[in-house]
């Protein structure tokens, strides 16, 4: 099992050794994928534990039990549509296979084209749309592990278990009659500290969208690469209150570490608030966000701060089969 863990983590240091300056193509791949990890901040490293574990770390697909379908629709600013479908099912063995379609679009932009006789040195010709397009395809098994940690005092942890997950990605852009492709692969890890020292606590490790880069013409943009590192934790009292929270460590290839945390209330099962908070992001800040839960129904809601995009809201409706 240590050598699963290592050789995971040479991937990502493999991936993430080019520091080189310059931007990242495919930024749509940044995008807050659902509501509820929207209403905590984008928390989700070791919260992960739905079907969207496929895009915020794919060990977490582990969690589904049986079925589950969901779909989140954002609208962002000018006339930008973010639309998202995502399907996980689990099999035997405490194995998880899953797959989503992210669509995104934008129109209307307005086309300028060369024109040395114009006073202005270009003109106007109509508009055109930008479309993205992210096809995901994930596996998730965990696999129990005890892990001897001798130090001083310290005696033997037994580690509960470590669930270990992927994600391929096949990616497309349109701009206008030019288009490009890239493949990207995620890889996670979730450990469930040992219950006598960290009741319902986990521990995340991601790597995120590791592999070819964004080709339009001569101009060739990597993949916006990220390394996260998170904990969560949860506690019940009683029957009808569940608290949770967690912390996330992000680590951008070429940009400054950011920090989110989120926290999540919910009553009997049913109601659900969540608050979040981004740090060291360009624009972005606090988040808030709201839950229903009605049998196999499940609405959510979340509003985020954006001082130059404008507010974002998000809605997600999803239903698990019995």
């Amino acid at each position: 099992m240590r050598v699963i863990v290592c050789l995971v983590l040479s991937i990502g240091i493999c991936f993430g050794a080019d520091n080189s300056a310059g931007t990242s193509g495919a930024d749509f791949l940044k995008i807050g994928v659902a509501a509820r990890p929207g209403g905590m901040g984008e928390t989700y490293t070791a919260v992960a534990e739905d079907v969207y574990a496929l895009h915020l770390n794919p060990a977490g697909l582990v969690s589904v039990k049986g079925k589950e379908i969901f779909t989140t629709y954002t609208r962002w600013f000018e006339n930008t549509n973010y639309g998202l479908i995502s399907y996980a099912q689990s099999l035997k063995r405490d194995r998880t296979i899953g797959g989503s379609l992210v669509l995104l679009s934008s129109g209307g932009i307005k086309r300028t084209v060369i024109d040395d006789s114009s006073s202005l040195g270009y003109r106007k010709e109509g508009s055109f749309g930008v479309y993205d397009m992210a096809f995901t395809i994930g596996y998730a098994q965990r696999l129990p592990i005890d892990l001897l940690w001798s130090v001083k005092s310290f005696s033997t942890w037994n580690l509960e278990r470590l669930d270990l997950g992927g994600a391929l990605k096949i990616i497309q852009r349109k701009l206008d009659n030019v288009s490009a492709t890239a493949f990207a692969l995620d890889v996670g890890l979730k450990y469930r500290l040992p219950l006598n020292r960290f009741p319902l606590t986990d521990v995340g490790l991601v790597f995120q969208n590791m592999g070819t880069s964004i080709k339009f013409d001569k101009d060739d943009d990597p993949l916006p690469f990220m390394v996260k590192l998170g904990m969560a934790s949860k506690i019940r009292k009683g029957v009808a209150h569940l608290f949770a929270g967690g912390i996330d460590f992000n680590f951008p290839q070429r940009e400054e570490i950011k920090m989110n945390l989120g926290f999540e209330y919910s009553y009997k099962n049913m109601y659900t608030g969540r608050l979040g908070y981004k740090y060291n992001y360009d624009t972005a800040g606090l988040t808030a966000g709201l839950g229903f839960c009605y049998e196999n129904y499940q609405i959510d809601y979340s509003f985020g701060l954006d001082e130059i995009l404008g507010d974002i809201h998000r809605i997600t409706l999803g239903y698990r089969f019995k």
